[in-house]
Protein backbone atom coordinates (compact mmCIF):
# COMPACT_ATOMS: atom_id res chain seq x y z
CA UNK A 1 0.00 0.00 0.00
CA UNK A 2 0.93 3.38 -0.60
CA UNK A 3 2.36 5.51 2.06
CA UNK A 4 0.44 9.53 2.22
CA UNK A 5 4.18 10.70 1.21
CA UNK A 6 4.27 8.59 -1.89
CA UNK A 7 0.84 9.88 -3.09
CA UNK A 8 2.12 13.09 -2.23
CA UNK A 9 4.92 13.30 -4.00
CA UNK A 10 2.72 10.93 -7.22
CA UNK A 11 0.39 14.44 -7.25
CA UNK A 12 3.14 17.07 -6.99
CA UNK A 13 4.65 15.32 -9.86
CA UNK A 14 1.48 15.18 -12.09
CA UNK A 15 0.61 18.70 -11.23
CA UNK A 16 4.41 19.84 -11.90
CA UNK A 17 3.85 17.48 -15.50
CA UNK A 18 -0.06 20.00 -15.87
CA UNK A 19 1.66 22.99 -15.15
CA UNK A 20 4.48 22.58 -17.41
CA UNK A 21 2.40 21.37 -20.22
CA UNK A 22 -0.40 24.35 -19.94
CA UNK A 23 3.09 26.59 -20.19
CA UNK A 24 3.91 25.14 -23.03
CA UNK A 25 0.75 25.82 -24.83
CA UNK A 26 1.08 29.31 -23.99
CA UNK A 27 4.29 29.71 -25.03
CA UNK A 28 3.02 27.80 -28.60
CA UNK A 29 0.01 29.82 -28.66
CA UNK A 30 2.11 33.28 -28.14
CA UNK A 31 4.44 32.53 -30.86
CA UNK A 32 1.77 31.26 -33.14
CA UNK A 33 -1.04 34.25 -33.27
CA UNK A 34 -1.56 33.82 -37.15
CA UNK A 35 -1.83 30.41 -36.81
CA UNK A 36 -4.31 29.80 -34.69
CA UNK A 37 -6.77 32.63 -36.15
CA UNK A 38 -6.60 30.67 -39.15
CA UNK A 39 -7.77 27.10 -37.65
CA UNK A 40 -9.92 29.06 -36.48
CA UNK A 41 -11.25 30.32 -39.71
CA UNK A 42 -10.90 26.63 -41.17
CA UNK A 43 -13.17 25.19 -37.96
CA UNK A 44 -15.73 26.83 -39.59
CA UNK A 45 -15.52 25.33 -42.70
CA UNK A 46 -14.77 21.98 -42.24
CA UNK A 47 -14.67 19.92 -38.62
CA UNK A 48 -11.02 20.19 -37.04
CA UNK A 49 -9.66 22.48 -39.94
CA UNK A 50 -8.70 20.07 -42.05
CA UNK A 51 -9.27 16.71 -43.88
CA UNK A 52 -6.44 14.57 -41.86
CA UNK A 53 -7.13 13.97 -38.19
CA UNK A 54 -3.65 13.07 -37.91
CA UNK A 55 -2.38 16.54 -38.42
CA UNK A 56 -3.94 18.25 -35.18
CA UNK A 57 -2.03 19.11 -32.59
CA UNK A 58 -3.24 20.43 -29.40
CA UNK A 59 -3.79 23.19 -28.87
CA UNK A 60 -4.04 23.78 -32.23
CA UNK A 61 -1.87 23.12 -35.67
CA UNK A 62 0.26 25.42 -36.87
CA UNK A 63 -0.29 27.10 -40.42
CA UNK A 64 2.42 26.37 -43.83
CA UNK A 65 2.86 29.65 -45.26
CA UNK A 66 5.19 27.92 -47.91
CA UNK A 67 7.79 24.97 -48.67
CA UNK A 68 10.10 24.43 -50.14
CA UNK A 69 12.79 21.00 -49.81
CA UNK A 70 12.35 19.89 -46.08
CA UNK A 71 11.90 23.30 -44.88
CA UNK A 72 8.53 24.61 -43.50
CA UNK A 73 7.66 27.92 -42.98
CA UNK A 74 4.85 29.17 -41.21
CA UNK A 75 2.10 32.49 -41.43
CA UNK A 76 3.53 33.51 -38.34
CA UNK A 77 7.42 33.36 -40.18
CA UNK A 78 8.64 30.92 -38.35
CA UNK A 79 10.39 27.98 -40.07
CA UNK A 80 10.82 24.04 -39.03
CA UNK A 81 12.52 21.14 -40.64
CA UNK A 82 9.98 18.18 -41.97
CA UNK A 83 11.05 15.22 -40.71
CA UNK A 84 7.90 13.62 -41.74
CA UNK A 85 8.14 14.01 -45.54
CA UNK A 86 3.98 13.37 -45.70
CA UNK A 87 4.60 10.20 -44.23
CA UNK A 88 7.36 9.08 -47.10
CA UNK A 89 5.18 10.52 -49.84
CA UNK A 90 6.64 13.68 -50.32
CA UNK A 91 10.14 11.66 -50.03
CA UNK A 92 11.73 14.41 -52.71
CA UNK A 93 11.03 17.24 -50.28
CA UNK A 94 8.40 19.86 -50.89
CA UNK A 95 8.34 21.47 -54.84
CA UNK A 96 11.16 19.31 -55.90
CA UNK A 97 12.70 20.99 -59.07
CA UNK A 98 12.56 17.80 -61.21
CA UNK A 99 9.60 16.75 -60.05
CA UNK A 100 8.05 20.03 -61.11
CA UNK A 101 9.45 20.03 -64.55
CA UNK A 102 8.33 16.77 -65.38
CA UNK A 103 4.88 17.47 -64.22
CA UNK A 104 5.44 20.74 -66.91
CA UNK A 105 3.07 22.63 -64.71
CA UNK A 106 5.73 25.28 -63.10
CA UNK A 107 3.65 28.21 -63.81
CA UNK A 108 0.57 26.59 -61.60
CA UNK A 109 2.31 25.79 -58.45
CA UNK A 110 3.06 27.83 -55.81
CA UNK A 111 5.41 27.78 -52.77
CA UNK A 112 3.01 25.81 -50.98
CA UNK A 113 1.58 23.22 -53.46
CA UNK A 114 2.73 20.03 -50.97
CA UNK A 115 1.61 22.24 -48.20
CA UNK A 116 -1.47 23.02 -48.93
CA UNK A 117 -2.55 19.66 -48.40
CA UNK A 118 -1.60 19.57 -44.95
CA UNK A 119 -3.17 23.26 -43.65
CA UNK A 120 -4.49 26.08 -44.85
CA UNK A 121 -1.54 28.52 -46.31
CA UNK A 122 -3.78 31.86 -45.56
CA UNK A 123 -4.96 33.25 -41.78
CA UNK A 124 -7.87 34.60 -44.23
CA UNK A 125 -9.22 32.12 -46.39
CA UNK A 126 -8.97 28.52 -46.39
CA UNK A 127 -8.70 25.69 -48.86
CA UNK A 128 -11.87 24.29 -46.96
CA UNK A 129 -13.86 27.46 -47.45
CA UNK A 130 -14.21 27.25 -51.52
CA UNK A 131 -14.61 23.44 -50.85
CA UNK A 132 -17.97 24.24 -48.36
CA UNK A 133 -19.09 26.97 -50.84
CA UNK A 134 -19.34 24.84 -53.41
CA UNK A 135 -20.74 22.01 -51.61
CA UNK A 136 -24.67 21.83 -50.62
CA UNK A 137 -23.59 19.89 -47.04
CA UNK A 138 -21.66 23.70 -45.41
CA UNK A 139 -24.59 25.83 -46.65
Amino acid sequence: MASSSENSNTLSSREALQNALQQAHQDYSDVHTKSRKSYENACKYMPGGNTRTVLYTTPFPFTIASAYGCTLKTVDDLEYTDFLGEYTAGIYGHNHPAIRKVRDIEELLSPSLQATRVLPTSPDRTPQEPLCLHNFCCR
